[in-house]
C-alpha cells in the first residue's frame, strides 16, 4: 500500500458534537505516515460547530506587535486542515445549463443526456452561449431551454449560484405541479416559479398576494 486517503463528505451536515468527534478522530491519525484526509464541507459551518467547545471570539491584531491572531475555532480547524481548495459558485451560464439538464434528466435516458452534458461543457470552455446548443438525435428541448432562460436571472442572482439550492427549487416546483396535476389542475411552470421566488425572498409581499387572491382582488383586476 503506497498511501491511504480517506474522503470525508458532508461533514457540515452533521450535528455539532459529531463534527467535533470526527475532527478529533482525524487528528489522531494525522501523524500516521502516508495517510491523508480530504474533507468536503462548509468551513464556516464547521468552525461554528467548533465554537461550541471554544469561547466565541473574533480574530484580532496584537496591540504590541500588530500580528493578527485567529479566533480559537478557526485556529483549531486550520491546525488540522493544511490546505483549502474553495469551490466557486455557479456562473450564470452554469446555472442555465444546470437547469436545462435537470429538466431533461427527467425526460430522457442517460444515453441521450450524456451528449448534451458534453456539449454544454464544450460551450462553457469556449465561453459560448447555450443558444448555440443544437438538438442531438432530433431531440426537441426548446421548451426546457426557454424555461431555463426565463428562470436563470432569478435563481442566479437570488440563490447565489448554489447548485443545491437550484436543484431543491426545481424539485419543489415539480412537486407542486404533480400535486396540482393529481387534482386536475394545470400550472404554468414559469408563473409558479416566479411566485415561489416571491415566497422565498419576500414572504410579506407573498402573503399580501395570497390575501388579494382570497379576497378576489386579483380576479377583479383581471
Amino acid at each position: 500500500i503506497r498511501r491511504v486517503v480517506v474522503l470525508v463528505d458532508d461533514l457540515d451536515r452533521c450535528l455539532d458534537e459529531t463534527i467535533i468527534e470526527t475532527l478529533e478522530a482525524i487528528r489522531l491519525f494525522l501523524a500516521v505516515p502516508k495517510m491523508s484526509f480530504v474533507i468536503a464541507a462548509d468551513e464556516d459551518r464547521v468552525a461554528e460547530a467548533i465554537r461550541t467547545r471554544f469561547p466565541k471570539s473574533e480574530g484580532s491584531a496584537d496591540s504590541a506587535d500588530g500580528i493578527w491572531t485567529e479566533e480559537p475555532a478557526k485556529l483549531y480547524l486550520h491546525k488540522i486542515v493544511q490546505t483549502t481548495v474553495p469551490l466557486p459558485a455557479l456562473s450564470r451560464f452554469d446555472t442555465q445549463a444546470f437547469l436545462l439538464l435537470l429538466q431533461l434528466q427527467m425526460r430522457v435516458d442517460e444515453s441521450q443526456l450524456a451528449p448534451l452534458v458534453v456539449a454544454c461543457a464544450e460551450l462553457r470552455r469556449k465561453s459560448g452561449d447555450l443558444d448555440e446548443l443544437t438538438p442531438i438525435d432530433g431531440m426537441d428541448f426548446s421548451e426546457e431551454m426557454a424555461f431555463a432562460a426565463r428562470l436563470t436571472p432569478l435563481l442566479y442572482e437570488k440563490l447565489r449560484g448554489s447548485p443545491r439550492r437550484v436543484k431543491r427549487f426545481l424539485n419543489d416546483l415539480h412537486v407542486r405541479q404533480s400535486i396540482a396535476s393529481r387534482r386536475g389542475i394545470t400550472l404554468d411552470a414559469a408563473v409558479v416559479a416566479k411566485l415561489m421566488v416571491l415566497e422565498v425572498l419576500l414572504p410579506d409581499e407573498f402573503a399580501k398576494v395570497l390575501e388579494w387572491l382570497a379576497n378576489g382582488v386579483l380576479r377583479q383586476q383581471i
